[in-house]
């Protein structure tokens, strides 16, 4: 596709990798091949702090993960506001198999299915509809919620109650 920005809806820019170091070398050399996202980042940091989420923090720990206990979820929800100068904000929902990228104005979809296509060249989603509809309702789903208010911005850590210098 020949974009290079990371705010972008196809998998050259949304797959980066994630390294962590776990306390002890816990797990050292485990490769997570589930799909995760930034919004775990802090329920993990959280955990390995053993500090309690405050109240329903956007994301899960990816601990369990680590541990090979399960994975976080079927399908991850992304968005990317304006991409560029044409395009405004671009959802994003993606299993193991499929990816739909609903691009808001003007307003488009495009379903991959990256496994068989991996590059995402090929547009299914006249091909394949319950496959998008399918998809669109989960990325309705997380919108609606988000617009309701039902995420919350994480508090600095010092407003829960333990030291900011902490040794990871």
């Amino acid at each position: 596709h020949g974009r290079t920005l990371h705010n972008q809806a196809f998998e050259e820019t949304l797959r980066v990798p994630l390294l962590i170091k776990l306390p002890g070398n816990r797990n050292a050399g485990f490769w997570v091949r589930e799909q995760v996202s930034h919004v775990d980042l802090v329920p993990t940091i959280l955990e390995i702090l053993d500090i309690p989420p405050p109240g329903s923090l956007e994301g899960e720990s990816l601990i369990r993960v680590i541990d090979g206990e399960a994975p976080l979820r079927d399908v991850t929800v992304a968005k990317s506001a304006n991409v560029s100068m044409t395009d405004k904000d671009v959802y994003t929902a993606r299993t193991n198999e499929w990816k739909l990228i609903w691009w808001m104005k003007p307003e488009r979809l495009e379903l991959y299915n990256l496994l068989e296509d991996p590059n995402e060249l090929v547009d299914l989603s006249a091909t394949q509809p319950e496959k998008r509809d399918e998809l669109m309702a989960v990325i309705r789903d997380h919108r609606d919620a988000r617009q309701q208010g039902l995420h919350l911005r994480v508090p600095p850590f010092a407003l829960l109650g333990k030291p900011l210098k902490v040794r990871i």
